[in-house]
């Protein structure tokens, strides 16, 4: 039963009206009329001068039940803690998800700016046809490497990073056609 019309109860049972009542406790008659409507309830103090007036106890009055009280809150720690993994779920799912789009954002901008470029030419010499290839830094134009099927000339070859590649390329070309090649 509700606090309220176990208030009226007690009190229609001691035989008392609400203006009597609230004299006894110390409050109106219309704040009698509040509680066993349910529109408001007594503060701790006042429910202990009604469980005096009543003849009984505060637990009683209250229909404190400790098994329920005990079942409420393992319920709401059941509740708290699966909101709690829920909430820890969506966060890490936030957090992959975030992961992922900088990963792409990363993979997407050095497509669009690579990091090296080439410049390959081709040369025909004594009957066989070679390629030339620089790497370069794309922003600096510094040399990153060469690569050419042409082992010869990769170890007669030297340069340096900071050479101008076009000037490298011109040097490979007279290189070729010194040993009577022709390059494109």
């Amino acid at each position: 039963m509700k606090l309220g019309p176990k208030i009226q109860q007690y009190r229609k049972k001691n035989q008392l009206s609400q203006e009597q009542l609230g004299e006894i406790v110390g409050v109106t008659r219309q704040t009698i009329a509040n509680w066993e409507m349910g529109e408001s309830c007594p503060d701790i103090l006042q429910a202990r001068a009604l469980a005096q007036t009543f003849s009984i106890s505060l637990d009683e009055l209250l229909e404190y039940n400790t098994t329920d009280a005990l079942i409420s809150k393992v319920n709401h720690v059941q509740k708290f803690s699966t909101l709690s993994f829920g909430i820890s779920l969506i966060h890490l799912i936030l957090f992959l998800g975030v992961i992922l789009f900088v990963i792409v954002l990363f993979c997407m901008y050095f497509r669009v700016h690579p990091t090296s470029e080439a410049v390959e030419i081709s040369c025909h010499m004594n009957q066989q046809n070679y390629y030339y290839r620089l790497n370069l830094d794309y922003k600096t134009k510094e040399i990153l490497g060469l690569q050419t099927n042409d082992e010869a000339m990769q170890e007669r070859f030297h340069y340096q990073a900071q050479d101008d590649y076009e000037e490298v390329l011109s040097r490979i070309r007279d290189l070729v056609k010194d040993q009577g090649g022709t390059c494109d």
